[in-house]
């Protein structure tokens, strides 16, 4: 959950087995869940930010890594 009021979506950032983290999907802020589909065996690592309407940017979050054997 995030607490700031105001116009503004997620963006949420990708990294698979390592390589840069890069945006892979936008979100609107009213949407508080998000699942990745067809993930094939590797680590894959996120972080997501929110922006706003203005142009400002939260920091991203924290990477969270995930170790993915299907």
């Amino acid at each position: 959950k995030y607490a700031e009021k105001g116009d503004y979506w997620f963006v949420i950032y990708k990294s698979v087995d390592g390589k840069a983290l890069m945006t892979h999907k936008t979100l609107p802020a009213k949407q508080q869940s998000f699942t990745d589909m067809n993930l094939k065996n590797g680590t894959y690592q996120y972080s997501i930010k929110a922006v706003y309407k203005d142009g400002g940017e939260s920091q991203k979050v924290n990477i969270i890594k995930v170790d993915f054997k299907p």
